[in-house]
Formats: C-alpha cells, sequence, structure tokens
C-alpha cells in the first residue's frame, strides 16, 4: 500500500523507531494500533541475554504489563510461554505479526543520525552503532557509559578425579609453575596483536591482567587443598555436565583459547562447548542526560527506553517501552506529556535510574535495586489505570 493511502485513513503523523529488538516492536505495536504511522529500522541483533526474575519480583512486573495490556505479554500468554524467558525465536515472531500491520514499516537499515525535527525512539539497546553514537555524542555530550558484559568459557568431559572438589558445585583445577606460566605468556603474547586498552581500563580480561602482573593474584588466585598450595588455580562451576570457568574472561578468539587451554594437564580429553567472549556495551548516563518522561533534556522529540536507557531485563524493558510509547503518541498529538502514576513499578524504576551519579551508574535491576527501596514496598500495580485512563484509555 503507497504512503498517500495510508495517509487518508491513518494519522498523519510518524513515530521512527530506531531499534528493531523487544523494546522497538513493543512500542511499534501499542502505536500502530492507536492509528499512528510508525518506522522501525532495525540492524542485526545479537542474542538476548536478560536476566530471569525471582518470585514474589516477577509477579509484580507481570501484573504491571497486564495493565499496560502489554502487546508482547498478552502473546507470549496466548502462545503459553513465560514472558520472562523469550528469546530471539519469539521476537523474530512478534516482528511478523507487526510486519502484517499496514501503517508499519520494517527496515533492515542502520541509522547513523537522528533529525531533531523527527519524533524518534532510540531502542537500540547494546547494539547501537558507533555512527549512531557519535551523532548522539553532539546532542548530549560525552554522557554515555561504556560496560563489558563477559561470557563463561565452558568444557565437557572433564575428569573429576583430576579436579579438587570445593563445596557444593564448585570445583578448582590446580596449577603447576609451569602451566601458569604458559597460560599467562600466551595471553600477553596474543594480546600484543590488538588494542585491549578498554579492557585494560576495566581490569576485566585475563590478557589485561596478564599484561600488568596481576593474573595470578586477581583471578588466578592460588588454593590450598589437601595437598597444599598449588601455584595458581582456575575455578569452575558444575551445571549439570558441563563446567564453567568462573571469573576467568578473555577477549581471545576460539583458536587462542583453545590453545591455552589446551597446556592444561586436567583438561586432557577434555571438550570445549562455549568459548568466552567480552561484549563492549553502551548506554546512556540517564540521570544526565533524559527527564522523567524518557526524552533527551535538549531535545524535546527524542525519545529512549529499553537498555539503552539503562534498565536490564524483559520486564523492566517492557514497562519502559510501554510508558514511552504514550508519550511519543502525546508528543505527536501535541499534548502534554505524562509522568507515571507513584508507586507503580515502571515510576520507581524511572525515579532510581534519574537519581543515579554518573560515577556509580550501571544496569538497573528491579530485583537488586529497586525491592531494597522504601518505595518499593508500597508498589501498586493498578496505578498504570490512572496513567493510561487521563490521556489515552479511549484507545483501550
Amino acid at each position: 500500500m503507497k504512503e498517500d493511502s495510508l495517509d487518508l485513513k491513518l494519522n498523519k503523523r510518524l513515530i521512527k523507531i530506531i531499534g528493531g529488538g523487544l523494546a522497538g516492536i513493543e512500542v511499534a505495536y501499542i502505536c500502530a494500533h492507536n492509528g499512528y504511522r510508525v518506522h522501525i529500522f532495525n540492524k542485526n541483533q545479537s542474542e538476548l541475554t536478560y536476566e530471569k526474575k525471582e518470585e514474589p519480583f516477577a509477579k509484580l512486573l507481570q501484573g504491571e504489563l497486564f495493565n499496560f495490556q502489554s502487546p508482547t505479554f498478552l502473546t507470549a500468554e496466548k502462545f503459553g510461554k513465560n514472558i520472562a524467558d523469550i528469546d530471539g525465536n519469539f521476537i523474530n515472531l512478534m516482528k511478523e505479526k507487526l510486519c502484517e500491520l499496514p501503517n508499519v514499516s520494517y527496515i533492515e537499515s542502520e541509522i547513523d543520525e537522528i533529525n531533531p525535527r523527527e519524533i524518534t525512539l532510540i531502542a537500540t539497546g547494546n547494539n547501537t552503532t558507533e555512527k549512531l553514537l557519535k551523532n548522539l555524542t553532539q546532542i548530549v555530550g560525552e554522557r554515555k557509559i561504556n560496560y563489558y558484559s563477559p561470557s563463561e568459557i565452558a568444557f565437557k568431559n572433564i575428569d573429576e578425579n583430576k579436579l579438587f572438589h570445593d563445596k557444593d558445585n564448585l570445583y578448582h583445577i590446580n596449577l603447576t609453575e609451569g602451566e601458569f606460566s604458559i597460560i599467562k605468556d600466551k595471553m600477553s603474547a596474543f594480546s600484543n596483536e590488538y588494542d585491549t586498552t578498554d579492557l585494560r581500563g576495566q581490569q576485566i580480561s585475563g590478557e589485561s591482567l596478564s599484561k600488568n602482573e596481576a593474573l595470578r593474584t586477581a583471578i588466578l588466585r592460588p588454593i590450598f587443598n589437601s595437598c597444599g598450595k598449588a601455584y595458581a588455580s582456575l575455578k569452575l562451576r558444575k551445571q549439570d555436565d558441563i563446567y564453567y570457568l568462573t571469573e576467568f574472561f578473555t577477549a581471545l578468539s576460539d583458536e587462542e583459547q583453545k590453545e591455552i587451554f589446551s597446556n592444561i594437564s586436567a583438561l586432557n580429553g577434555a571438550k570445549i562447548v562455549s568459548y568466552g567472549k567480552i561484549y563492549k556495551k553502551t548506554y546512556l548516563s540517564s540521570s544526565m542526560c533524559v527527564n522523567k518522561y524518557l526524552q533527551l533534556k535538549n531535545e524535546d522529540n527524542i525519545f529512549v527506553c529499553g537498555g539503552f536507557f539503562g534498565v536490564e531485563g524483559v520486564m523492566e524493558t517492557l514497562l519502559t517501552a510501554n510508558y514511552v510509547a504514550y508519550n511519543l503518541m502525546n508528543m505527536a498529538e501535541g499534548k502534554v506529556l505524562q509522568e507515571m502514576t507513584d508507586n507503580s513499578c515502571t515510576k520507581l524504576l524511572i525515579d532510581k535510574l534519574l537519581q543515579k551519579n554518573v560515577l556509580n551508574h550501571r544496569l538497573l535491576s528491579f530485583n537488586y535495586d529497586i525491592i531494597n527501596d522504601e518505595n518499593g514496598k508500597n508498589i501498586d500495580t493498578s496505578a498504570v489505570f490512572k496513567f493510561k485512563e487521563k490521556f489515552y484509555g479511549k484507545y483501550f
């Protein structure tokens, strides 16, 4: 259908969404079902990695999503899927259903520059391109935060007779001085081949620590056992029949990792089932850049939500997406923006992020950040109804 014919039936206001992941699709559904034209721009997404929620927090968040009538939440319920366990396949299903709507254009393309005259949502999560980040710097300044998300190396078929069992599901591999030296020398040599400035600054990777002589004292600390004190030790966590190497994070290639661990006698015959990775991710310093409406402070038409705003988790992402969708529609109609009602989960999430000091800013989780707040004891999930009825109750 041509754009001109759409304009005869639909509101001529256009809402532009950058990011076709969880948050972007959620907002697109809400706006499209309320008669807005939506252009959603997407680049290839990395694998979803959202933290699962424990009871009773999950029930609180799910209750508020139900009151929002979150499209993703309702679709998950329809298919009998737990909202906390949605994956890339489920997001693809949501995308397919979204693309069936006549007023939605889903465009597989990156956006490098924002037009401040267009009503725009940035929902790129952790996948914001360097070009777009550079353009945003011209708008918000150097008010972005990099963080590093490491994944663990995992082994299978390890002979437990070669391990030292600590307690519960924790094990150690005790290293000789020679084995440790091989790890250190190879990691140091491999890291010379590329720039690890950022990783050294975070003190997170094994190769970074091998550069400043902290590898043994920081992550390969020697463990005492019945045979005495080992020179150095690897720490393992067993889950089912898989052993995860804890604390040992690396940005080296798969082949480099394979070469390093082939020199450990206790790992002879073991198979690496997943290699370590360190993902550099970026999000806004929300307390400096964003107001209570999830709007950039110095650009009225630009909004953010989800991971790029600084929240972590499926349900937190969806809550901020639903909230920002209403204010995007308010902006398109020229109406006054609306603040979320007190004591709602969404309000608590937003307030907590806007209060964070840039020096200790990190991704925010409902479990660990909100529930310990005094206000968290007075959560009222029905507060969403009051928020919706004030401006857009007629649509729902």
